[in-house]
């Protein structure tokens, strides 16, 4: 019977039905990390699960870091001003996550870097602290060349290894 309910849901919403089935049966996939440099919002790293086709990484940064951007100007960071008068801290406010469709993406930011996860499903707040240790270490191992970044991104090559533990399934 969920086999059938599927394959009207899967008519119904015009997905394939494997990918109703995957929605269904997988409690949550890390399909996507971005590793961008917080200053330029340039690409620094990208991983991708196998057999996921996804969008041009470079695009997905610079519209992730443009989304930011947007949202801490319109809603979040208090001005010195505002800071000093309400007791908050200037700039404090970011963007941690955002739900498009059945993908959400988890954003951890980093004195230098912010680490990006697209993940299809629900996911359980590990993946969060995997992301955070992920972070520290790539910023630790990687301070130097993200204080002194210039665009070449290939230095970054290294940090793979660190970033792979955030591909979960």
């Amino acid at each position: 019977l969920k086999g059938l309910g599927w394959r009207i849901e899967s008519w119904r919403t015009g997905r394939p039905y494997a990918e109703v089935v995957m929605l269904h049966t997988l409690a949550f996939r890390v399909e996507q990390v971005f590793l961008i440099h917080r200053e330029t919002g340039l690409l620094l790293q990208h991983l991708q699960a196998d057999a996921v086709a996804g969008q041009d990484p470079d695009m997905v940064s610079g519209m992730l870091t443009a989304i930011q951007d947007f949202v801490k100007d319109s809603f979040g960071a208090a001005s010195a001003g505002e800071a000093a008068a309400t007791g908050t801290v200037a700039g404090v406010e970011r963007l941690n996550s955002m739900r498009v469709g059945t993908m959400t993406v988890w954003i951890e930011h980093g004195p230098r870097a912010i680490l990006a996860a697209a993940i299809r499903g629900m996911p359980k707040e590990i993946l969060r602290e995997t992301m955070a240790e992920c972070l520290e270490r790539v910023s630790a191992t990687m301070a130097e060349p993200l204080a002194n970044f210039e665009g070449d991104t290939s230095v970054f090559a290294v940090c793979r290894p660190d970033l792979e533990p955030v591909l979960l399934e």
